[in-house]
C-alpha cells in the first residue's frame, strides 16, 4: 500500500508567488491594451488635428494671396464675404481693396455704358446676372446735380442748358456743365460728385471743351486730375489745363497755335 507524499511545505510558497507574478504580470499587460484601445472622439480629434498641417486656407497671407485673384467682377467679393466672418473681414479691409484694384488696373471690367440727353445721363448696363448693374443705379438727371450759389443776390441756380459729358475713366465721369462754366467730376458707385470752375480762358457758353479725367495714382480712390482743353473764339489757338484735387488748383495753362506753344500764367 503506497502513499503519496504530500509535497514539501515550502512549494505551495513558490507556487502562489509564481502565480501572482504572472497575475500581476498580464493585468498591466491588459490594463494597456485597454487604455490604447479605449480612446474618446474628443481625445481622436484632438490627436488627428495635431497629425494633420494646416490647410493653405489657415494661413491669412496665403488666404489674401488666393482671394486676390478672385476676378474683377461686380459680384466676387460680395460673394466671397459670405463665406464666413473671417473672409467677410478680409474682402472689406481697405488694404485689401487696394491691393485687389492694383492686381486688377489693366483689367477692368467693362459694366456698361451711358447714353447723353439734355437732362439725363442713362446708364445701359452690359454684363449678366448676377454682375449686372441695374440702371437706375448709375443714372444722373438733371435734378440729381446739386444745385450752385447763384453769383448775385443769393439763392441757388440750376443749369438751364443741361450738360454733356466729356469722358469716363477709372471710375469717374467728366461732364461739362456750360451754363455755370464748370465741369462735374461724378462717381457713380458712391455718388460723389465735384464741381470745378474752369480756369480764365475758358468759356464752355462759346467755345468747345473736351477734356479726360484720371485718378492720379494706381490704386488711390481720394484724388483725381482733370485735363480739359479749349480753343479760342477766333479758333485760332488751343488752351490746355490740368487740376489736381490734391491742391484743389489748376496748373499753367499750354497755349499751342500758329505761333508754337507758351505759357498762360493767369490760367
Amino acid at each position: 500500500m503506497g502513499f503519496i507524499r504530500s509535497p514539501a511545505p515550502h512549494t505551495p510558497v513558490h507556487y502562489s508567488t509564481s502565480c501572482l507574478l504572472l497575475h500581476s504580470t498580464l493585468s498591466r499587460r491588459r490594463r494597456r491594451r485597454r487604455r490604447s484601445a479605449v480612446v474618446g472622439p474628443m481625445d481622436g480629434d484632438n490627436l488627428l488635428r495635431r497629425s494633420q498641417p494646416a490647410g493653405p486656407l489657415d494661413d491669412g497671407n496665403l488666404l489674401a494671396e488666393i482671394l486676390l485673384r478672385l476676378p474683377p467682377q461686380p459680384s466676387s467679393l460680395p460673394r466671397a464675404s459670405l463665406v464666413c466672418h473671417r473672409w467677410r473681414h478680409l474682402v472689406s479691409d481697405n488694404g485689401f481693396l487696394r491691393r485687389f484694384r492694383l492686381h486688377h488696373r489693366r483689367n477692368p471690367p467693362l459694366l456698361g455704358c451711358f447714353s447723353e440727353r439734355r437732362l439725363e445721363l442713362s446708364f445701359m448696363p452690359m454684363l449678366e446676372a448676377p454682375n449686372r448693374i441695374p440702371a437706375g443705379r448709375f443714372s444722373l438727371q438733371l435734378d440729381d446735380i446739386r444745385p450752385a450759389p447763384a453769383a448775385q443776390g443769393g439763392g441757388l441756380v440750376m443749369p438751364d442748358k443741361g450738360f454733356s459729358v466729356l469722358g469716363c475713366r477709372h471710375g469717374l465721369v467728366l461732364i461739362s456743365i456750360p451754363s455755370w462754366n464748370q465741369v462735374l467730376i461724378w462717381d457713380p458707385v458712391t455718388g460723389d460728385q465735384h464741381r470745378i470752375a474752369l480756369p480764365l480762358g475758358f468759356d464752355a457758353k462759346k467755345t468747345y471743351i473736351t477734356g479726360a479725367v484720371l485718378r492720379s495714382a494706381a490704386g488711390d480712390v481720394h484724388h483725381f486730375q482733370v485735363v480739359v482743353v479749349c480753343n479760342d473764339i477766333q479758333h485760332t489757338r488751343v488752351v490746355a489745363c490740368v487740376y489736381s484735387s490734391e491742391t484743389d488748383e489748376w496748373g499753367m495753362g499750354i497755349c499751342g497755335g500758329h505761333g508754337g506753344a507758351e505759357h498762360l500764367h493767369n490760367a
